[in-house]
């Protein structure tokens, strides 16, 4: 009966710990990223800007399987309010973040949009994020940061946050946006909570059987 039980443990918490892989924040460069335009860092932020580039790029191959995720990460908005006058319309400089699926890398192509899907999470200019998926709130880091959060369901192979600002206005260097905390975790299925629990119930039986009567 033991080892009934500590296998139920183990299961249980083998199924916890694939369930909440996170990639967390990756400090210092710019390794494993794909980027171009101007881009930089900034401690543990990543720093999009429009110096000298008219668009500016940042995404991650995150290897995943098939299942539901919850994605999240912090960011500061530094875009100019500053518009291009057009005849019939005025142009901000715009920031973009987008998750992408793949099957494949070479199958993704950010510049001509080929994936296998995109969801759109918001995009953003000077007055704020108008929001399509997910839910923003402050950051624990203050100072003007916010903090995205989003659940979604992959079928692909590749999920590939991005993040774009394009020079709207024409105008370098007065717009930039920083990210940091990037984090994607997989949600825990009910089986897996499941088995967690019966895990620890098992190990807190075996403990307490175990443990001598007191006189």
């Amino acid at each position: 009966m033991k080892r009934i039980l500590l296998v139920l443990l183990l299961v249980g918490l083998v199924g916890f710990v694939f369930s909440v892989n996170s990639y967390g924040c990756v400090c210092s460069d710019l390794s494993g990223w794909h980027y171009g335009g101007d881009v930089s860092t900034v401690g543990c932020a990543k720093v999009l800007g429009d110096d000298g580039a008219s668009w500016s790029y940042l995404y991650r191959f995150m290897p995943e399987g098939k299942g539901t995720y919850r994605l999240s990460f912090d960011f500061k908005n530094e875009i100019s309010s500053v518009a291009h006058r057009g005849p019939d319309f005025d142009f901000f400089d715009t920031f973009y973040a987008t998750v992408y699926f793949t099957n494949s890398c070479s199958r993704f192509d950010l510049e001509n949009c080929s994936c296998g899907y995109a969801l759109s999470l918001f995009d953003l200019n000077y007055e704020g994020p108008d929001l399509y998926h997910g839910t923003v709130s402050q950051s624990a880091r203050g100072d003007d940061w916010l903090h995205f959060d989003v659940v979604f369901v992959n079928y692909f192979h590749k999920i590939i946050p991005t993040f774009e600002l394009f020079d709207m206005n024409n105008i370098e260097g007065d717009s930039r946006v920083l990210i940091a905390d990037l984090s994607i975790s997989q949600v825990p299925i009910p089986g897996t909570i499941f088995l967690l629990g019966a895990g620890l119930a098992g190990l807190f039986g075996i403990r307490t059987r175990n443990k001598p009567n007191q006189i």
